[in-house]
C-alpha cells in the first residue's frame, strides 16, 4: 500500500517493550510517572494497589498511649482494692447501745459513770397529839346530883383536870375555883384520893382531899339544890 503522497508503504511494526507489546503479558503498562515539585517519584508506582492508609501517609502508632492508659486502670483498680482491703480489716464499731445500770435510793441515784446525791430533805417527825378524852356535861352533872355522894363529883373534877376538860369540871365547879384549878397543868398529875370528911367552920361543908409526894389538894364542896354538888374553893397544902 501507498499513501496518497505515492509514497511506499510500510507494515507498522510495534515497538518492542511498548504499552501493547505482548510479550509482556502481567506487566503494567508504563506511563509518565507522577513528579514533585522537587523532580522525586512521588507515592506508588502506578497500577500499584493504593495503601491501606490512604494518601496522606501511614498513621501515627497509638499503641504506647493504648499501653498506658491501661496500665493506669490497672494501677486504679489496685489501689481500690488496697482501700476496700484496709476498710475490712478495721474493727467495726459497736453499734450496741449499753443501758446504764441505775440503782435509786431515797437519797442518792447511781449510775455507771456519775453520782447524783439528791438534796436530803428531813422532815420532821408528824407528830399527832390524840384528842383529850372528855366526858359528856350532862354525866358530869349527873355526878354531883346526889347529895349523900360528894366523893363521885369530887372525882369527876379531878379526872377532868388531868384530861384538861373544863367542860366537864364547869359543871361541877364555881369559876373561881375552876380558873385556880386549871392554872396548873394535870396531865402528869398522880395524885391519890384520900376520901372526904365533913367540915363545919366557917361553914358547913364537904373537904375531899388528894395527895401527892409533897403536898395535898382540897376540894371544898357544899350541895345546892338547883346546883347539885359544887367544889367552891381549892385549896393546897404543903407537908
Amino acid at each position: 500500500m501507498t499513501d496518497q503522497g505515492n509514497e511506499p508503504t510500510r507494515v507498522d511494526t510495534p515497538s518492542v517493550g511498548g504499552p501493547h507489546d505482548p510479550t509482556m503479558v502481567g506487566v503494567p503498562p508504563v506511563g509518565p510517572e507522577p513528579v514533585t515539585q522537587t523532580g522525586h517519584v512521588d507515592g506508588p508506582p502506578p497500577g500499584s494497589p493504593p495503601p491501606p492508609w490512604g494518601p496522606g501517609g501511614p498513621p501515627p502508632d497509638r499503641r504506647p498511649w493504648i499501653i498506658a492508659g491501661i496500665l493506669a486502670l490497672i494501677a486504679v483498680i489496685a489501689i481500690v482494692l488496697l482501700l476496700v482491703a484496709g476498710d475490712d480489716d478495721e474493727p467495726s464499731e459497736d453499734t450496741t447501745t449499753t443501758v446504764p445500770e441505775t440503782t435509786t435510793s431515797e437519797s442518792t441515784t447511781t449510775s455507771e459513770s456519775t453520782t447524783t446525791e439528791a438534796p436530803t430533805t428531813t422532815e420532821a417527825p408528824t407528830t399527832t397529839e390524840a384528842p383529850p378524852v372528855t366526858a359528856d356535861p350532862a354525866q358530869c352533872r349527873e355526878a354531883g346530883s346526889d347529895p349523900t355522894d360528894p366523893e363521885s363529883p369530887a372525882q369527876a373534877v379531878f379526872i377532868a383536870w388531868t384530861r384538861g376538860d373544863d367542860a366537864c369540871a364547869d359543871e361541877l365547879m364555881t369559876d373561881d375555883a375552876l380558873a385556880e384549878l386549871f392554872a396548873r397543868d394535870g396531865s402528869e398529875a398522880t395524885d391519890v384520893f384520900q376520901g372526904c370528911t365533913e367540915q363545919a367552920d366557917p361553914e358547913p361543908h364537904m373537904d375531899c382531899a388528894f395527895t401527892y409526894e409533897g403536898g395535898a389538894t382540897h376540894y371544898k364542896l357544899v350541895f345546892s339544890p338547883t346546883d347539885g354538888w359544887q367544889v367552891y374553893d381549892i385549896e393546897q397544902v404543903a407537908d
